[in-house]
């Protein structure tokens, strides 16, 4: 299986550029790509399918320090591949953790959210966004 990690584009912007839907599409038109997880928007952004593969456009901001409200919600993305008959590995499960960045101390901590949470339901609002949610993505509790 191959998983491409793309470091694009624009920051703090919860919606993918066209031109990062490009990269993904053109990635994804490749049988040799079986995954694409985007990052540097600092942000969460949607998940979805390109070609019957997962994009994960942006999962957030788990390790830079930021003091945009915005940058404090993530998501951990879990992907589940299964070996087919052919010897080909597909995703076969796809989950968006919910996480929320809070400063305690002198520095960051990544905590679980859950139902309820405002957190949770932010960034559930956005990885759904691009019809994930139709195509299989299930929201996670950590």
């Amino acid at each position: 299986m191959v998983i491409a990690s793309v470091h694009c584009c624009t920051e703090y912007t919860t919606d993918p550029t066209a031109a990062q839907a490009a990269i993904a599409q053109a990635l994804l038109a490749s049988p040799d790509v079986d995954l694409v997880i985007g990052h540097h928007a600092h942000v969460v952004q949607p998940f979805e399918q390109v070609n019957g593969e997962w994009v994960a456009h942006g999962l957030g901001n788990h390790i830079a320090e930021q003091d945009l409200l915005a940058t404090h919600d993530s998501v951990i993305a879990r992907f589940t591949f299964t070996c087919g008959p052919d010897g080909h590995y597909a995703v076969t499960t796809t989950e968006a953790i919910p996480t929320h960045i809070e400063h305690q101390g002198q520095g960051l901590v990544v905590l679980p959210t859950g139902p309820g949470d405002s957190a949770c339901q932010r960034v559930a609002d956005v990885v759904a966004r691009r019809g994930a949610a139709a195509a299989g993505l299930t929201i996670t509790e950590p």
